[in-house]
């Protein structure tokens, strides 16, 4: 049972890595692990500008893929920021809402990227969330209440 899911898991995988890199990208890693209590395999893959100085990536992408070959939406994390994105967990505005059909993909990553870029400007220009006009939500995430 530990194959089922895998071949499909693998393509998706391969898939969002060749996304990945036709968006200029740089693939740091990628992983499959089985959740058979969920009857799906979880894949993710994270990535990030070549010139990226940071060990966390700029961009994550994860997917659930059925053991029985289907295949989930990708949901793309991204943080709006050019310093370490861990250490900008409670300042940087992070995308919420980027679930993308695997064939919509390629284009989906180009246009977070612009996105994200607008916001950093918009943020060293001294402006705050919510941005308007843009195609995904953008929230500072809260920290838990101490």
């Amino acid at each position: 049972m530990t194959r089922a899911g895998r071949e499909p898991a693998e393509d998706v995988i391969r898939r969002i890595t060749a996304a990945c890199e036709a968006a200029g990208l740089v693939v740091g890693g990628r992983y499959s692990r089985i959740i058979r209590q969920s009857k799906l395999r979880l894949v993710h893959v994270w990535a990030a500008r070549k010139d990226w100085p940071h060990s966390p990536p700029m961009l994550g992408l994860r997917s659930c893929v059925g053991l029985d070959g289907s295949i989930g939406p990708i949901q793309i994390l991204c943080a709006a920021t050019d310093g370490d994105p861990l250490e900008q967990i409670w300042v940087a505005p992070t995308v919420r809402d980027a679930e993308i059909p695997l064939d919509a993909l390629p284009h989906a990553i180009r246009m977070i990227l612009r996105e994200r870029d607008a916001i950093v400007q918009m943020m060293a220009e001294g402006k705050q969330p919510p941005f308007a006009g843009l195609h995904w939500t953008w929230q500072i995430v809260e920290p838990p209440g101490l």
